[in-house]
């Protein structure tokens, strides 16, 4: 049984319910726009998903923007980097470097974003080219790779260690 209702906020305006019934009273598909067909009412079991999904159109466009990029690089045979967070604060565990440069800071725009009130708007910066990942220091920071300081332009290798600005992670590449 499929029931039809217009709501301009969602890009999918149909609702599918098979072999079940609302589980709200008949006042409130009045109010909900349903039939009130007085039917059985339907319970979810824990795990089940029901046949529709409301998402916001913006979030799903950049959802998809994100899979297309993801699924360009990896199908282009193109190894992938990524920075998992051994100590300090920052907005996630995990980063993927899909991106041509890719800043580390508690500026708005870095990908990588720190906490913490002494935190720097830009620490670091890494660049991914086709000869790999480079890493650099923004202006001023002490940027470690594997336990040594570095200056200028660092080309990351596989398993190495970074410190900069309070956080330390592990580089790797993945296929």
């Amino acid at each position: 049984m499929t029931f039809y209702f217009h709501n301009p906020k969602l890009a999918v305006n149909f609702w599918r319910i098979k072999e079940k019934s609302c589980d709200w009273s008949p006042a409130e598909s009045r109010i909900k726009g349903f039939p009130t067909s007085g039917e059985p009412k339907a319970v979810l079991k824990k795990g089940e998903v029901s046949d529709t999904m409301m998402i916001d159109s913006k979030v799903q466009q950049e959802m998809l923007a994100q899979i297309s990029k993801d699924r360009s690089i990896i199908s282009s045979g193109e190894v992938l980097g990524r920075f998992t967070i051994l100590e300090g604060r920052t907005d996630q565990k995990e980063y993927d470097l899909t991106e041509r440069m890719t800043s580390i800071g508690k500026e708005s725009s870095a990908k990588i974003r720190l906490k913490g009130f002494f935190a720097p708007k830009f620490a670091a910066f890494v660049n991914r080219s086709k000869e790999g990942y480079f890493i650099s220091a923004a202006s001023g920071k002490e940027l470690r790779v594997s336990g040594e300081v570095v200056s200028g332009k660092y080309g990351l290798q596989d398993g190495d260690i970074i410190q900069v600005a309070g956080i330390k992670m592990n580089f790797n590449l993945k296929e």
